[in-house]
């Protein structure tokens, strides 16, 4: 997993869930080859679901009191079967659902956040590039969170120009009551 921490106390803020995929021998499958086998075969559904639960297992085991993450599949995303299931979840369990946005499903990704949020879930669109997605959409989202390409902060102590935008973002992002996350910041 991966965690972002508030600079001022260390406190985590969100943790990312990542799935580790072992063959029969006990090795690492790469997560995008068995992704890619899961849709193949029409099971990614059934994968993200399962997620999904082992997630919620581990919030109340260990009573995790922040955000986890969870990347989605573009195909679970689309599923009302699988959006009516996840309202359930979180419902039930009082927990949090995440989606990893496409830009090319903007309408598709609008009608999961809306019925998301219907139960009290969070939104974050991960890798955010306005080259991608306009920052005009961030307001018909209503999102909860955005992280930023790490193009955006990369090398940022050496570039006024991403100080800038970084500025901007966060400014339209205070408006709109979306917190920003950055990725990989180093110095």
């Amino acid at each position: 997993n991966c965690q972002t921490l508030n600079t001022n106390n260390n406190k985590i803020v969100m943790q990312e869930a990542f799935t580790n995929i072992k063959d029969k021998d006990g090795n690492n499958i790469p997560i995008g080859t068995f992704v890619s086998i899961a849709e193949k075969y029409e099971k990614v559904v059934d994968f993200d679901k399962k997620v999904i639960e082992k997630v919620i297992q581990h919030i109340i085991i260990n009573s995790i009191k922040h955000d986890i993450s969870i990347n989605l599949s573009l195909e679970s995303i689309n599923n009302t079967a699988f959006i009516a299931w996840t309202k359930n979840k979180s419902i039930e369990n009082k927990t949090i659902a995440t989606a990893y946005a496409v830009a090319k499903n903007v309408d598709k990704f609008k009608f999961f956040a809306d019925e998301i949020h219907k139960c009290g879930a969070k939104i974050i669109i991960k890798r955010f590039e306005t080259k991608f997605i306009p920052l005009g959409n961030l307001k018909d989202f209503n999102l909860d969170y955005i992280r930023l390409a790490r193009d955006y902060t990369c090398d940022i102590c050496k570039d006024h120009s991403k100080q800038s935008f970084i500025e901007s973002i966060s400014d339209l992002a205070g408006l709109l009551n979306i917190k920003v996350l950055p990725e990989n910041v180093k110095d």
